[in-house]
């Protein structure tokens, strides 16, 4: 690595510092979905995660037809924003549902393959197309990050799943076929 990477490495990695503590604020003081939204959105853009706002799609349908809104959307990924992900202490099973459902919904009107995250600005759990039907274990996904220290781990978490190309997500759009 450069001198050069290495600083902008640095750089990015305060700058994820920083907007992990506004969104521990916002999740902290009880702030309303669409709060944590923003903020979240705020940490997609200035990290360099999401080029600028406009790669970002907020409450947009998984399928033309569908009544349902995602609450973000960015590449090929999913957000779905709660005030808790948690149902005492485990991630809340109706909330995987409601976002397992807009990933197949997409899959199925064949808008490519998906990515999802269930958040609720500390606690995060990625679902793939394909989980619910393979029973894939939420607990074993979830994620916490719990003080600004963790920017940086939260930065590469993030860019690895929107990052994600359709080739390397299981199934691929040919086995999608079944559901």
């Amino acid at each position: 690595m450069t001198a050069a990477e290495t600083t902008h490495a640095s750089d990015r990695d305060a700058i994820a510092c920083e907007y992990l503590g506004k969104l521990l604020e916002r999740h902290c003081a009880g702030a309303s979905e669409n709060d944590v939204r923003a903020a979240f959105r705020d940490f997609l853009v200035r990290t360099g995660i999401a080029a600028d706002e406009r790669e970002i799609v907020t409450e947009t349908r998984p399928a033309a037809d569908s009544r349902s809104k995602v609450d973000l959307y960015i590449r090929n990924t999913y957000v779905e924003f709660k005030r808790s992900i948690l149902k005492g202490s485990t991630v809340d099973p109706d909330a995987v549902v409601q976002l397992d459902g807009y990933i197949l919904e997409n899959a199925r009107a064949g808008n490519g393959i998906q990515n999802g995250i269930l958040t609720d600005g500390r606690r995060y759990v990625k679902r793939s197309v394909g989980d619910s039907q393979r029973n894939a274990s939420v607990e074993s996904e979830r994620r916490e990050f719990e003080n600004p220290g963790q920017g940086d781990r939260l930065y590469e978490y993030l860019y690895d799943i929107v990052d994600t190309k359709e080739d390397n997500i299981s199934p691929t759009s040919a086995n999608l076929i079944e559901y």
